[in-house]
């Protein structure tokens, strides 16, 4: 389940497992690049019975919003920045915290590449083709050599519906990357 405010606020958490009778054996949450590892909010998760699914996003966690904003571009997180390692103190540190606490941790990095409205959807954000691949294979190789065995990589194309005539196989890391 995800819910606005989860794992930061519980009380959607709490209705939700009491209206359905049971607890939700996931919870989603996001985080962007601007902000760490959420330790303290995937501890909690998982003292509530749930598997902490982190969709990390290459970008910063607060975008604007409204009619004029653009969440299709941000010239400081590019797929080429993520390729050619930019970013890898950042993804070192993270990978390093989710290693350490040595809970499974599931990882939806980059959702939804096959639509064109995140920047790092492959014709968005100066994005070529080719490289969510090479990004995503980078970011997971980073949490390999860390060690951080216990990320589950969660492989999360939007519906096909949204954009029909886009491949979903040119997108996919293959099975050596996702879980």
């Amino acid at each position: 389940m995800s819910t606005p405010q989860a794992p930061f606020d519980w009380k959607d958490f709490q209705i939700f497992a009491g209206s359905a009778g049971k607890l939700p054996s996931m919870l989603e949450f996001f985080n962007g690049w601007d902000r760490d590892f959420p330790r303290d909010q995937v501890v909690e998760t998982w003292r509530r019975g749930a598997l902490p699914v982190i969709s990390w996003e290459p970008r910063p966690t607060v975008q604007p919003m409204g009619p004029d904003s653009d969440n299709t571009s941000d010239p400081g997180y590019t797929l080429a920045s993520i390729i050619d390692g930019t970013h890898d103190d950042y993804i070192d540190r993270f990978a390093t915290d989710v290693r350490d606490l040595g809970l499974p941790v599931a990882i939806r990095f980059a959702h939804e590449m096959n639509g064109n409205w995140y920047p790092w959807s492959e014709d968005r954000n100066g994005n070529t083709k080719g490289q969510y691949v090479q990004a995503w294979r980078h970011v997971h190789d980073r949490f390999t050599a860390l060690g951080a065995t216990n990320a589950i990589w969660i492989w999360s194309p939007n519906v096909v519906t949204a954009r029909p005539w886009v491949r979903l196989a040119q997108f996919y890391p293959g099975d050596d990357y996702v879980d």
